[in-house]
């Protein structure tokens, strides 16, 4: 059996309502449209092939488990993202390496940990734009919700990103 590629909001929605109602068949659609993706992003924080292998493993089965919490509103891809980066901190907790990875593990690497300080020196509208990007949302999706042009909200993202590779390196 071949699997489908969802391509859209929509049809994550209604894959995540599926597997809320008890379908396998789309959790394992799910699964096949973001293996890959919890792969890399795994694999380039452990790199112990076998516990890359058990942290994506983990990290469906933390999202299988918690799917009636998950708001359909967000895209699931952060989702993911999150709770494979906490699924990485308790493995290494849990095999007691001692690692700087723990500190410096996020779910976006051009963010740091702590973007509060950054955020409140945006404007409304800068920070506005930010945080939909850090929830997941692409450019495109960005611009149509603010009311923007993409170019616009390109370079607003394209500059606050400067200012927190500023302030990252103080």
């Amino acid at each position: 059996m071949e699997s489908q590629i969802l391509t859209s909001a929509e049809e994550e929605i209604n894959a995540l309502k599926a597997v809320r109602a008890g379908s396998i068949d789309e959790f394992q659609i799910i699964v096949d449209n973001y293996k890959k993706t919890l792969k890399i992003f795994v694999r380039q924080r452990v790199h112990n092939q076998d516990m890359v292998e058990d942290i994506v493993q983990d990290t469906f089965i933390k999202m299988y488990k918690n799917i009636h919490n998950f708001d359909l509103k967000k895209p699931l891809k952060p989702y993911l993202l999150q709770i494979a980066t906490r699924t990485i901190i308790d493995a290494f907790r849990k095999n007691k390496i001692e690692s700087s990875l723990i500190e410096n593990v996020s779910y976006e690497e051009d963010y740091p940990l702590d973007t509060s300080q950054i955020l409140s020196d945006l404007n409304p509208k800068q920070k506005n734009i930010f945080e939909l990007l850090i929830e997941g949302y692409d450019y495109a999706t960005i611009s149509a919700r603010v009311g923007m042009p993409l170019s616009t909200i390109k370079t607003i993202i394209r500059r606050t990103r400067q200012k927190f590779s500023k302030n990252k390196n103080l």
